[in-house]
């Protein structure tokens, strides 16, 4: 189980964000992994 932060979010949804391209390869590598989001992430 894998639980994405708030940091991870942002910088996957948002391509302006300096660490967009590690984001989207780490969504890549865990892809296949059950991934949980914090309500609190959320909010």
């Amino acid at each position: 189980m894998i639980f994405l932060d708030t940091n991870f979010l942002v910088s996957y949804y948002i391509e302006s964000e300096e660490q967009h391209e590690r984001a989207v390869e780490i969504a890549n590598d865990i892809e296949d992994e059950e991934q949980i989001i914090s309500p609190v992430v959320l909010g």
